[in-house]
């Protein structure tokens, strides 16, 4: 199977000066500064690259430009870099696949130090699906003069070895039922957990997908939790009776919210997956909105308005408690009949990874608050706060004249180096 990851092309203002901003218009293709040392002391090249999010394992694939030629750059939480690759590879979280430069036919899967843990024909396979956590999954077809039998398997990466051998009892339809949980026998009963690297069964079957460690699916006023080890367990739930009804699970919380701004909250409900626990919040708020996803660490951003449909925001953990009173915020719609430009604008309805909120206003300053809502950071003028990921900021600047740019900031709102050490060699 061929991954292919598109990249955006972005050209890059030369800087003059490492760490210096200079004021001519004129863009390049060169995405390479001079050569200095890292903070770890070694000589290399600082990269103008187009940053991009970490994944869940700790790595990012970031590109830029050096004379018209495009490099994927693999590096990890400390933004050190790893590997690079000649034109476009694919990271899963801590592997790599790209074609074989010498022979199109063969795809080579890396680790991120650049080096080849598997290759294989891409006839060789029906199928083969990077997936997280050090796995493929694959088919393979076996014939003889009078049978053809397709056979589907799990290879352990780390381990370089089926796990799950190949065999005609799994199905050629194998497709990952969330984003580490594989449906090996598409049976919706017969899965592989990519993060314990054991085979796992449930009692009925499971048409949803497996988040942060569990499946729910409800039925009536009944609510089934499926564990991504096989087990089972219910929890009752108030019966649907009008209104938004959204039921959200993430990070082993599940939301229950029925709402409306005409007739206020009929239930807003928290369920502790791990524990069964169950939190009725439905009488706290007048309009709840039905849009609530935890973190990791248990808090979750909530939204809100009251009777006259003005909105508010704040943040609660995984007791319900709020970490501070509700904020108003503007409309983000209604900005001719409100002129406030003291007033923010949410940039998600979630908090992003490390309980981060961004918010910006209407001058289009863009500010990052903790989980408490105190500034982190307050962006520069044509700066874009996209997201917070690995404790930094991910920002693009497009300022009038000059080429858009897209990097990172640490939470002492300072531009974070990407360097390439002299040492590394670039993957054709």
């Amino acid at each position: 199977m061929k991954k292919i990851v598109s990249f955006l092309l972005i050209g890059i203002l030369i800087l003059g000066v490492t760490g210096c901003g200079s004021n001519s218009n004129k863009a390049s293709n060169n995405n390479v500064d001079n050569t200095e040392k890292n903070d770890n002391g070694e000589s290399g090249t600082v990269l103008q690259v187009n940053a991009a999010l970490f994944n869940d394992e700790g790595y990012a694939a970031v590109s830029y430009t050096d004379n018209f030629t495009h490099y994927t750059t693999i590096i990890d939480k400390n933004f050190k870099v790893h590997s690079i690759y000649e034109y476009n590879a694919t990271l899963i979280g801590k592997y790599v696949t790209k074609n074989d430069p010498n022979d199109r036919n063969t795809i080579n899967i890396y680790d991120v130090d650049g080096n080849i843990v598997f290759s294989y024909k891409d006839y060789e396979y029906e199928k083969l699906e990077l997936v997280p956590n050090g796995y493929f999954f694959a088919t393979k077809k076996e014939d003889t003069y009078n049978a053809s039998v397709e056979k589907t398997g799990v290879y352990s990466l780390d381990e370089k070895k089926w796990v799950v051998e190949p065999s005609s009892e799994y199905d050629y339809n194998a497709a990952l039922k969330g984003k580490y949980v594989i449906d090996l026998k598409n049976d919706e009963q017969t899965f592989f957990n990519t993060k314990t690297g054991k085979l796992f069964k449930t009692p009925t079957k499971v048409y949803t997908e497996f988040i942060d460690g569990y499946a729910t699916i409800t039925e009536d006023d009944v609510i089934n939790i499926y564990s991504d080890n096989g087990s089972k367990s219910t929890n009752k739930i108030p019966l649907y009776s009008g209104g938004r009804d959204n039921k959200r699970n993430y990070n082993g919380m599940y939301v229950l919210v029925e709402s409306s701004i005409d007739t206020g909250t009929k239930h807003f409900i928290i369920f502790n997956l791990k524990n069964n626990k169950k939190i009725d919040l439905s009488g706290r708020y007048y309009a709840v909105s039905d849009y609530i996803n935890f973190t990791k660490t248990g808090y979750a951003l909530v939204t809100m308005t009251n009777q006259g449909g003005t909105p508010y925001y704040t943040v609660i953990d995984s007791e319900g408690k709020e970490l501070f009173e509700p904020v108003k915020m503007d409309h983000q719609n209604d900005w001719i009949q409100n002129s406030d430009k003291s007033l923010n604008i949410l940039q998600s309805n979630d908090l992003y990874e490390g309980d981060y909120i961004i918010l910006y206003n209407k001058d289009n300053i863009y500010e990052v608050r903790d989980k408490n809502n105190k500034n982190i950071c307050t962006g520069e003028e044509y700066e874009r706060f996209e997201a917070v990921t690995n404790n930094s900021i991910l920002v693009s600047k497009s300022a009038p004249g000059h080429a858009q740019e897209r990097y990172y900031k640490n939470m002492d709102c300072k531009k974070i180096d990407i360097t390439k050490p002299n040492s590394i060699s670039i993957i054709k």
